[in-house]
């Protein structure tokens, strides 16, 4: 599992290709009934959720993760975890897509003098 840096107050977009764990065939993103995002500190609390069609969008044959500035506020700090997973157009939950551990950095806001 690898570790990715976030920071607070940060906007950022995430895309993501799909790709079928057997083959290694890219999957197109259209063929997946539902999506989520999850954000998820040390202690298992979601802290932050996106789905498709609220935060998740489908872009050309990819998934398009856009995570807000506010969203990721100064309550967000240290180590974290974050994940994508897809379902089929049956329904069925997959395997996620990504898996990996997050470290939000604080972010020092100066008020304009």
């Amino acid at each position: 599992m690898s570790e990715t840096t976030l920071c607070q107050y940060s906007a950022l977009n995430i895309l993501v290709p799909v790709y079928d764990h057997r083959t290694s065939e890219k999957i197109d993103a259209s063929r997946f009934s539902n999506a989520q995002y999850l954000l998820i500190d040390i202690t298992g609390t979601v802290r932050l959720e996106l789905t498709l069609g609220n935060g998740i969008a489908v872009d050309g044959d990819s998934l398009l993760i856009s995570i807000l500035e506010e969203s990721i506020d100064s309550t967000f700090r240290g180590p974290f975890s974050h994940q994508c997973v897809v379902w089929n157009l049956e329904g069925k939950r997959l395997c996620p897509v990504f898996q990996e551990k997050v470290v939000i950095q604080p972010v020092k806001i100066v008020a304009n003098e």
